[in-house]
């Protein structure tokens, strides 16, 4: 869900949600709930999209390009329809991210994970989601940030 009508629907069939947005989103889902008279602890799932990488700088030349593509499609796909601001800004920062080279934090150390999933867990957040895989990449290339996710973040993070 990305938007109130989305929002209001999980609400109110009791569902959890995948939210794509921050805490404003978060905090519509909760009330939401509330005024549907669901109780108990939401489910609010949303997107991780950073990598633990030991190496964010060598993780972002060699599959770099493969993100960058897939966040100028995803921001094309929602920033076309231009009905949140937040897509609207998003495709503005991947357009930037891609004429200067970087894409923000796509890659970053373990421990800057572990800090941002505890910020997530923190704000409401009780799953997050990773794209297994870049387009154009062989599946195989994002096993090395499986296994940092594997080796040095679920371990610090497992009991939030």
């Amino acid at each position: 869900g990305r938007a109130e009508p989305a929002v209001e629907r999980a609400a109110r069939m009791g569902d959890g949600l995948i939210a794509v947005g921050g805490p404003d989103l978060y905090d519509m889902y909760r009330n939401a709930r509330a005024a549907n008279g669901q109780a108990g602890k939401a489910n609010i799932a949303t997107f991780g999209w950073a990598y633990p990488a030991e190496d964010p700088g060598r993780a972002w030349e060699e599959v770099g390009p493969h993100a960058i593509y897939r966040s100028r499609n995803y921001a094309d796909w929602y920033g076309t329809a231009a009905d949140l601001e937040s897509d609207r800004s998003w495709m503005g920062a991947v357009e930037a991210g891609v004429r200067t080279g970087t894409n923000a934090n796509l890659f970053q150390t373990p421990d800057r994970t572990i800090a941002d999933l505890q910020s997530m867990a923190a704000l409401g957040v009780t799953s997050v989601l990773f794209f297994g895989t870049f387009p154009g990449l062989r599946p195989s290339a994002t096993i090395p940030y499986f296994e940092a996710m594997a080796k040095h973040v679920l371990p610090a993070v497992k009991d939030l």
